[in-house]
């Protein structure tokens, strides 16, 4: 990837024919530099990085949906949760904030692991179309919420 582009995906990032290449077992992944850039710990690493790799599913659901909006307001709800986090506990681990964004999402009872695991998926597709955590822009500086870990 060029060092001027960011590291994170817009909706439209890919064309139809794009598309199609996901549905045939196109493979996404997620920077490592964005990953260390979040400060992540190793343990979270793997698991994004493995629920990153069936975000397709998400982006499918998304570009065959019903509603057009669902998705921007989806990402603008997981947002706003996110930097309300931030807020009232500036100083979390970005672990810790992604198991609350997973709290959000799932509610706070205990919840088997396959919910769990399409949770993370859920949370690993807005991770990497930097709706959620911070997006490492060219001078290392972060673009969403300005305040990236380094």
């Amino acid at each position: 990837m060029h060092s001027s582009q960011h590291l994170c995906w817009s909706q439209a990032r890919r064309p139809p024919e794009e598309s199609k290449l996901f549905h045939y077992g196109f493979i996404s992944t997620v920077s490592q530099e964005k990953l260390t850039f979040n400060a992540f710990g190793d343990d979270t690493q793997d698991e994004l990085r493995r629920a990153i790799i069936r975000s397709n599913v998400i982006d499918e659901y998304y570009s065959d949906g019903y509603r057009v909006t669902e998705r921007d307001e989806v990402a603008a709800a997981f947002r706003a949760e996110f930097d309300r986090i931030r807020v009232l506990v500036p100083d979390a681990h970005p672990d810790e904030l992604l198991y609350q964004m997973e709290l959000f999402l799932l509610g706070n009872l205990s919840s088997r692991i396959p919910e769990r695991r399409a949770a993370l998926v859920v949370l690993g597709y807005f991770f990497e179309s930097c709706d959620l955590f911070d997006d490492v822009s060219a001078e290392g500086a972060s673009s969403t919420s300005g305040t990236g870990r380094q």
